[in-house]
């Protein structure tokens, strides 16, 4: 049995990767469509922090009491542009790990606020969104049908180190020529061992010895 690559597995992340982008955005829009029904003071956020804080105890029911419900107002507006980001983000593919750590605070805090027990948590709405999303931030599901894959592209080209220029070879230099001095004409053999030099002009005319000795 042949284990499948890395590429089919991602083929099968990328529709879980949109499907908890969905619900996010599902939860989400109602909340920008009616924000008076959503929004304090006479949405319904306020009434589910008071509801929140009796059915909760421990750490977070003083986080709820002296936190959240004091700035109701702000702590709404997180909700919905937390839940509208997540979604978005997941749903695109795009910063696929930051959406998924968003999506893991959002379900753990509607986790711990509902005060569920242990059996009714693992078995909530919560615990699965919570699931989904810690999937996408451990893994990198955006790199399939997702704009994370662009990126990923684009990074990749950026860290490609640019390829070395050959050696650029150098023009041959053109070489002095030295005149040399005239060498002397060869002599022929047998005709002297060097050249014939005429007698001097200031010699005068030549008087044959052998005339005067006989007279």
């Amino acid at each position: 049995m042949s284990i499948p690559s890395a590429k089919t597995y991602a083929w099968w992340l990328a529709p879980l990767r949109m499907y908890i982008g969905a619900f996010w955005i599902l939860r989400a829009l109602p909340k920008f469509l009616n924000p008076h029904a959503f929004l304090p003071p006479q949405g319904s956020m306020g009434a589910r922090i008071a509801l929140d804080v009796s059915k909760t105890s421990g750490f977070y029911h003083a986080f709820l009491a002296n936190v959240v419900q004091p700035h109701l107002a702000l702590w709404a507006q997180l909700d919905r542009f937390g839940e509208i980001i997540a979604g978005i983000l997941l749903f695109l593919g795009l910063f696929t790990r930051l959406g998924g750590l968003v999506g893991v605070f959002l379900g753990l805090n509607y986790l711990l606020a509902a005060g569920y027990t242990l059996q009714e948590a693992f078995a909530g709405m919560a615990a699965s969104a919570i699931a989904l999303s810690a999937i996408n931030l451990a893994l990198p599901t955006g790199r399939v049908l997702g704009f994370d894959a662009l990126l990923a592209r684009r990074k990749s080209r950026d860290d490609t180190p640019p390829m070395p220029m050959p050696p650029k070879r150098s023009e041959p230099q053109p070489q002095a020529t030295v005149a040399s001095a005239p060498q002397p004409a060869p002599v022929p053999n047998g005709t002297g061992a060097g050249p014939a030099f005429a007698p001097p002009a200031s010699a005068g005319p030549q008087v044959d010895q052998s005339a005067t000795h006989s007279a």
